[in-house]
């Protein structure tokens, strides 16, 4: 009888994205850990392995369920309705037959003309124009225009709003700070495959150890682990092989989702915008404001309508990854951002905007790279 072995797997760990990466190893543990003491021989090399891959899972889970997806979701949303309450109150009034309200319309829509890149601004840059914007709207020239309205209530709540947005920021830089202290997938990652590697290594020789010493009952545990290793391992190579062309298998970091598609122009090349804000606009539009409308203009209009916004995220691995963009949102005869559509006929969008989690984002036309997005959320969509 030939030795078992356990099957060749250290290309297939790279390979893997993050989330595919700690199934693979919450597979083994589960596995393991119920049943380790049958192999107290090589107990060290088990505790080592599992302790790292426990690290590897915690900040998994903390980059998954960030404080940066709660507040995109939360106080995000809430903020940018508070402003519109505000907004709308002011631009309705200017259609008001009653007694004052179109003088006040006029009077308060100096305020919203100041401060109208609030919509379009960065995250802590519309923190700081909602500040001013209710320090000039609270002054005395527009103190009985705001009464008229009767807007002191929602002032008071965008306020609120936006004073709790500024503290769930200065939390998330924190979290940020700590996350540095703790670690990133990128470098835990290979510590848990070496790890992974001794006790495989461990496995592997008590086997035959037992083998050579004729004792039956660890050498058959030892050969049913090994069974199990090889098993995941050659359903994470399933996983890798059915991937569809374009998707990234052969990645040079630990968990990258970096395309090698020939026909795109490297990545260097391509300019990055920021986006300050996503919204859905109904079942079949959801539209996209980068904070710099210049270099919006510059990179993308009117070239990358009939493009494709192409997502991708470690833990997130849907077929439906691009979404066409259909137009562009144009104020002023200049465009201040672009719409995309679902990424497949029959699929419609979640309303109000709800998400799966941070994406990395870039527009293509033609099969060439126009641009990298920053700060975009994947939205969930289903069939209509």
């Amino acid at each position: 009888m030939t030795n078992k072995t356990v099957n060749t797997h250290q290309t297939t760990l790279l390979r893997l994205r993050n989330a595919e990466h700690v199934e693979f190893h919450s597979e083994i543990t589960d596995h393991v850990e119920p049943i380790k003491a049958k192999f107290v021989e090589i107990a060290p090399l088990w505790e080592g392995y599992h302790s790292l891959f426990l690290t590897e899972y915690e900040i998994f889970k903390r980059d998954s369920m960030s404080v940066e997806t709660k507040f995109i979701t939360g106080l995000g949303r809430t903020r940018i309705d508070a402003f519109m309450s505000v907004k709308l109150t002011i631009e309705a009034a200017g259609y008001s037959l009653l007694e004052g309200y179109k003088e006040a319309s006029v009077l308060l829509s100096e305020v919203l003309h100041n401060y109208r890149a609030i919509m379009t601004a960065n995250l802590p840059e519309t923190s700081a124009l909602v500040r001013n914007m209710l320090d000039d709207i609270k002054a005395p020239r527009y103190e009985k225009s705001v009464e008229t309205l009767k807007l002191s209530v929602a002032i008071d709540k965008l306020k609120e709003v936006n004073d709790k947005f500024v503290s769930m920021y200065i939390e998330r830089s924190e979290s940020l700070e700590a996350s540095t202290v703790q670690g990133t997938m990128g470098n835990i990652r290979p510590k848990v495959d070496k790890a992974f590697e001794a006790f495989v290594v461990g496995v592997e020789a008590l086997y035959t150890l037992n083998k050579v010493s004729g004792y039956a009952v660890i050498m058959n545990d030892a050969a049913a682990l090994i069974d199990f290793i090889n098993g995941v391992i050659d359903q994470s190579k399933r996983v890798l092989e059915r991937r569809t062309p374009g998707t990234p298998t052969g990645n040079k970091k630990p968990g990258g989702d970096d395309d090698d598609d020939q026909d795109t122009i490297p990545l260097p090349l391509a300019p990055t915008l920021v986006i300050s804000h996503q919204e859905v606009y109904g079942a079949e539009r959801m539209f996209l404001a980068p904070a710099d409308q210049r270099a919006l203009e510059k990179a993308l209009y009117p070239e990358a309508e009939g493009g494709v916004m192409k997502l991708t995220a470690d833990d997130i691995h849907d077929t439906y990854n691009e979404f066409p963009i259909t137009q562009f949102e144009m104020e002023d005869g200049k465009p201040v951002g672009f719409i995309v559509a679902p990424p497949h006929d029959g699929l419609i969008f979640d309303w109000p905007l709800k998400i799966l989690g941070p994406a990395n984002a870039e527009i293509f036309k033609d099969g060439v790279l126009l641009a990298i997005l920053e700060d975009v959320v994947w939205p969930i969509y289903f069939w209509e």
